[in-house]
């Protein structure tokens, strides 16, 4: 389903995904893979250009994995990460910064500052924040 997006057609990697995401949300609403397959509904909504679409998306399944998995689980960090990447191409680049500046001591608490996404966030809100 991903390469259809990555083969030019995202209207179609989201329309697979939110299918597979609805009978998964039937069976299995707080399984990880449930929230892996909103996870990629929220980003193939953003592709397919609704970046507002995909903060709507991600800040529901943020809530939803912080009060499964807990707030300091890993994907629930990743999460954050996403949902502040895609508020910022919303426009919302202040806030995508205030997430990223708060991300990045939760990261380096549970994950160490020598992980690769502890870099990845600072190389995202150097991206970000105005000169």
């Amino acid at each position: 389903m991903r390469h259809r997006g990555e083969l030019g057609e995202p209207l179609l990697a989201l329309r697979a995904f939110t299918d597979l995401a609805a009978v998964q949300r039937e069976s299995a609403p707080d399984h990880p893979d449930t929230f892996g397959t909103r996870a990629a509904v929220a980003e193939w909504t953003g592709r397919s250009g609704d970046p507002a679409g995909a903060v709507r998306l991600l800040e529901e399944l943020h809530a939803d994995r912080a009060r499964v998995l807990g707030p300091a689980h890993a994907h629930t960090l990743a999460g954050r990460e996403e949902l502040a990447r895609w508020r910022a191409e919303a426009g919302d680049v202040p806030g995508a910064v205030a997430d990223l500046q708060a991300l990045i001591p939760d990261q380096i608490a549970v994950l160490g500052l020598d992980h690769p996404a502890v870099d990845r966030t600072t190389r995202l809100l150097a991206r970000w924040t105005p000169a």
